[in-house]
């Protein structure tokens, strides 16, 4: 969901924060080239934990267990859009990560360590760190 505002754009989502084994699973974008969580847009009549779990399954092919809402994140973007996003703890019901979108070019899972010497960490991940490092 994307509004305008008299200052600029907000944009609100919801991401799949999925913890396996004290590492979570993150995504290559493509364009623009940043590390972030399986997420996107909250479908009509969705609540925002189907959004979660709908998302995951349909960019790496996993099926999880939607636990709680760990984190709502809020950052201004480098290209100054007001990000929201809802981000869900999920633990993966299945092993087998499978890339479904032309969007991610690579996924892996990492530890709070490996997470804090990512350079191109998406916002939307750096906004729920603080959250998430309990998890891992």
């Amino acid at each position: 969901m994307r509004f305008e505002t008299s200052k600029g754009f907000i944009s609100i989502f919801v991401s799949g924060a999925v913890i396996k084994d004290k590492k979570v699973l993150l995504l290559h974008r493509k364009d623009p080239d940043v590390w972030e969580f399986p997420s996107g847009n909250i479908e009509y009549d969705e609540h925002p934990s189907e959004t979660a779990k709908r998302e995951v399954k349909e960019e790496t092919n996993l099926d999880v267990l939607v636990e709680k809402l760990l984190a709502i994140g809020s950052t201004i973007r480098p290209d100054k859009e007001h990000e929201i996003v809802l981000s869900f703890l999920c633990r993966p019901r299945s092993s087998k990560v499978t890339l479904g979108e032309e969007d991610h070019s690579e996924y892996k899972w990492f530890t709070l360590g490996e997470i804090k010497k990512i350079k191109n960490l998406a916002t939307s991940v750096q906004s729920v760190l603080k959250e998430l490092s309990s998890y891992l």
